[in-house]
């Protein structure tokens, strides 16, 4: 595959020895001396290369859910941080740290990195002839373990319910290590095939065999030619003052005056730990080192008799008095040491000889004993965090997310969260994980993404709470957040489309919803405003009816004293209040004979105008207009004979 042409002017013609895809154009390349990380930014004006050297001194792994930095101190002269994706980040430490363990002389050049494990706190690279082991929170630094495959004799595996031990035997010393279960079949795989690969043999047996013959072959040292010797009756030389040999076994002694450790100490190698831990459980009697331990000081202090080395008079008091006071000055500094603070936030645990002496220590200053009481500080007052950033979870519907969840808990009981575990912390990482995986897993995606977040959080919540109590941890989640979720990639597009017509009908229903709410109380309104109307309009019409019931009941109280009187008199009204409300039309006729008259068509339209009722109207009209033709003129008259007219009705015509 060929480079890009700003690579290749950055490389300088130098090898590159391993060559990473980040997704899309953007590539990492690793040469001998340098890591090379190319950007494409999409055009090629935006291509860039920053280069890393590989003579750090520290390398330490800052994981995100899209992105991860893998930080390289170079001690004084600062630090650099590499920036990848996280779902690209195995792949490229592989050859990053190959090249930094082979700078800094921890591979050969020709030595090539077979598989690269992290861990919690551990991390294990296995190499084509070594094993490669660093504990910390970093990835690596100059505090590592190495053990070359010519010193390994054994290779071993130890099952447990959480972890699984990898013991290594070297040079007949036990080392080990612990992986989680759900790693162990690969770091199995990558040892032994590299191992045995080593040795040239097919399966552990033949590689047990192997060394076992090896080390059957080789040649004793010379013992020499033991011959007897006679010294006479005196003491044998031998005893009384024999050479120091030059390899001491673990329970040898030396003198101080040559300037090697003192009575009763051993050259340490570092593997004392770990000779301890295999001895067997039946050690030396107690009583016997009691008495030892007796009888030496009986003899420092002027109790010795007249043995070799002792000395008398004031040269004895001396060395007892210092060492009596040397004695006062170490109890002093084990007392001393013995005193602790307990913190308002704090609680604290002791144990004596392994069993809980105190549950209850409150916070102030306190005082046990050191070297038989163990005290533990364990802080339940801090609401602790921790983030989760869960990728590829498998939901209900075979799709997969990835999801961010975020735990805060406290710790309730320190006493389970001391001895009911081995390590709380792992045990709540491993819970909260397998809680996020059933809760995910029992949802379909759109439920999850969409309005699901809340009850997802609350489930994983109680789900993790039962781990928790299950397990004995001592630790109570109070609050789990669900920070991000997002579907893959590849279908987050539709996915977006979904959302966005969800979100549509959302607003087409607030919308809907919000001309419900404008046009019902309006139509309220008006249905109260017409009630109100048509109980006005009864109340008028009752009014009006009642008045003019009222009216008649006392004109026909006139009526009937006189009859003649009050019917002129409604007629002379009924004229008067017609001529009122019609359109009149007066005709000038020469000769001073002017005329009045009502047309007819035109009180019809007025009244029809008005509502009134067609028939009604015009019955009344023709009935007035009969009432009226006796006093109409004719065609040939120019006037209205007023004298058939009452003399009273004449005042009604204008």
């Amino acid at each position: 595959m060929s480079q890009p042409e700003i690579v290749q002017s950055d490389l300088g013609g130098e090898t590159v020895v391993a060559r990473v895809d980040l997704g899309g154009e953007d590539e990492l390349y690793v040469t001998p001396t340098r890591t090379l990380l190319y950007r494409a930014e999409g055009l090629l004006s935006d291509e860039s290369v920053e280069e890393f050297s590989h003579g750090a001194e520290r390398i330490t792994v800052s994981e995100g859910r899209r992105k991860s930095k893998v930080t390289l101190d170079y001690g004084l002269d600062g630090d650099q941080t590499v920036s990848l994706p996280t779902s690209r980040l195995e792949r490229a430490l592989g050859p990053i740290v190959e090249g930094i363990l082979k700078h800094n002389g921890v591979l050969d050049q020709d030595e090539s990195v077979a598989q690269l494990f992290r861990f919690s706190e551990l991390t294990v690279v296995v190499a084509g002839e070594r094993v490669v082991r660093h504990i910390g929170p970093g990835l690596w630094d100059q505090e590592f373990e190495s053990y070359h495959y010519s010193d390994v004799r054994d290779l071993e595996f130890e099952d447990g319910s959480v972890n699984t031990s990898v013991v290594l035997t070297v040079d007949g010393q036990r080392e080990r290590f612990k992986t989680p279960n759900e790693d162990a079949r690969a770091v199995r795989s990558a040892l032994e095939s590299t191992l045995l690969a080593y040795w040239e043999v097919d399966s552990i047996e033949e590689l047990r065999a192997t060394t076992a013959s090896e080390e059957a072959t080789e040649e004793p040292e010379d013992p020499g030619n033991p011959e007897e010797v006679s010294f006479g009756d005196g003491p044998d030389p031998l005893f009384a003052d024999p050479t120091e040999p030059d390899e001491l076994p673990d329970n040898a002694t030396r003198s101080p005056d040559d300037g090697s450790p003192g009575v009763g100490s051993a050259p340490d190698d570092g593997t004392a730990g770990d000779r301890a831990a295999e001895t067997d459980a039946s050690g030396p009697d107690i009583d016997e080192v009691v008495r030892k331990v007796s009888k030496k000081l009986n003899g420092l202090f002027g109790g010795g008799g007249s043995g070799r080395g002792s000395t008398s008079g004031s040269g004895g008091g001396f060395s007892g008095g210092l060492l009596a006071g040397l004695i006062v000055v170490a109890v002093g500094i084990w007392a001393f040491g013995g005193f602790y603070i307990v913190d308002q936030a704090e609680r604290a645990i002791v144990l004596r000889f392994g069993k809980v002496l105190d549950t209850t220590v409150q916070p102030g200053l306190h005082w046990n004993p050191p070297l038989i009481d163990e005290v533990s500080l364990v802080n339940v007052s801090q609401l602790n965090a921790k983030t989760y950033d869960s990728n590829a979870m498998l939901t209900t519907d075979e799709n997969i997310i990835d999801i961010e969840v975020t735990v805060q808990y406290r710790i309730d009981d320190p006493v389970k969260y001391v001895l009911a575990v081995q390590d709380p912390q792992r045990s709540l990482d491993n819970a909260a994980e397998s809680a996020i995986r059933r809760v995910v897993g029992g949802n379909f995606m759109d439920q999850i993404l969409t309005p699901g977040l809340d009850r997802v959080a609350d489930d994983v919540q109680e789900r993790l709470q039962d781990y928790m109590d299950n397990y004995d941890t001592g630790i109570v989640v109070s609050q789990v957040n669900v920070v991000d979720a997002q579907p893959p990639q590849a279908v987050r597009p539709a996915f977006d489309d979904v959302i966005r017509a969800r979100e549509d009908e959302q607003r087409a229903q607030n919308q809907a919803q919000q001309y419900a709410n404008q046009i019902i109380p309006e139509a309220r309104g008006e249905s109260q405003r017409r009630i109100e109307q048509a109980s006005a309009y009864r109340e008028e019409v009752i009014a009006e009816a009642t008045g003019d019931a009222s009216r008649f009941d006392q004109l026909l109280v006139e009526y009937d004293k006189a009859p003649e009187v009050t019917r002129q008199r409604l007629y002379i009204e009924a004229l008067e209040d017609v001529m009122t409300a019609s359109t009149k039309i007066m005709i000038d006729v020469e000769g001073g004979n002017n005329m009045l008259y009502l047309p007819l068509d035109k009180i019809m339209e007025q009244n029809n105008s008005r509502g009134l009722d067609q028939g009604a109207s015009t019955q009344d009209l023709r009935a007035l207009a009969e009432r009226l033709s006796p006093y109409m003129p004719s065609s040939t008259q120019n006037s209205v004979d007023r004298n058939r007219m009452p003399a009273s009705s004449t005042r009604g015509i204008r």
